[in-house]
């Protein structure tokens, strides 16, 4: 393709010559995952690999937050309002004396 100016853009000698390469995914997880992958990956034709490394935070507190409390409706206003009784629901939900 040409360019604005009229001149031919260069060709990249390795795309011109070079064989298909084929590709190889590897992914892991977790410490121990990662260290498996960190030593498959230092094994590898430095050349041909290509590393992509995604970071995730996780706050500790995070785990060792209870989770949150259940919330239980009553049963009787349940009702009342699946079945459309709108007597029963001002009822059930009047404060009672």
């Amino acid at each position: 393709m040409a360019s604005s100016n009229g001149e031919q853009p260069p060709e990249s000698p390795k795309e011109a010559n070079a064989a298909p390469v084929a590709a190889k995914l590897a992914m892991a997880s977790g410490r121990d995952g990662c260290e498996r992958l960190k030593d498959l990956v230092s094994r590898e034709d430095d050349a041909t690999t290509m590393v992509v490394a995604m970071a995730t935070s996780k706050n500790v507190d995070d785990t060792r937050r209870p989770p949150p409390p259940r919330v239980i409706m009553d049963p009787q206003l349940l009702m009342a309002a699946r079945n459309g009784a709108c007597q029963s629901l001002e009822s059930l939900a009047s404060p009672r004396p």
